[in-house]
């Protein structure tokens, strides 16, 4: 099963497209942590919930 991270705008549009791809901030997801880390802000994660989707096959 491959991870995933995807934006999820609460509140107003912000005005621009917000499309990631989500598998490619998954997997780099320890490098962006330790960017934010040294440029002293916070990290992506932290930003973050968890939604679980349920899939029937």
């Amino acid at each position: 099963m491959a991870a995933s991270m995807y934006i999820v705008v609460e509140g107003e549009d912000p005005g621009f497209d917000i499309f990631v791809n989500g598998r490619s901030l998954a997997r780099h997801e320890d490098a962006l942590e330790r960017l934010a880390l040294r440029l002293g802000v916070r990290p992506l994660i932290e930003f973050f919930r968890q939604m679980r989707i349920r899939c029937r096959f």
